[in-house]
């Protein structure tokens, strides 16, 4: 006879489902849920922040944001924003391409400026 357990037991196959379960889940939230971004806050190391909604139409919107190193050239869509120019060294920021979806960011970190989008408040009638 054989005294070895089997190779799944009924708590190991409830643990694997719910893992499988958990990630599903989190993908979910993380892939398929974003809203579209609408509002966009502008930071630069020094000043206030700028908050800027995204046009409506087909035009685009340009903003110029000083920083340390100079200026930042930064565009504004109806389909999101991005980095047109910068003078940091490595451009990275301008590589970034196109943030479109709600909770996504950028940063030229060399000139200290960081866009933020935001989605719709999600507050309905009860909780505002």
């Amino acid at each position: 006879m054989n005294d070895y357990p089997p190779a799944f037991r009924r708590a190991d196959i409830f643990v694997l489902t719910f893992l499988v379960l958990a990630a599903l889940g989190c993908w979910y939230h993380f892939t398929l849920n974003e809203s579209k971004a609408q509002i966009v806050t502008i930071k630069a190391s020094k000043g206030e922040p700028i908050r800027l909604s995204l046009p409506d139409n087909e035009s685009k919107k340009k903003v110029n944001v000083k920083g340390p190193l100079g200026t930042t050239l930064i565009e504004l869509s109806q389909e999101g924003v991005r980095f047109v120019t910068s003078p940091c060294p490595h451009g990275v920021c301008v590589n970034l391409g196109l943030l479109t979806k709600s909770g996504h960011s950028g940063a030229c970190v060399p000139n200290g400026i960081i866009v933020h989008l935001e989605g719709q408040s999600q507050l309905d009638a009860l909780t505002q």
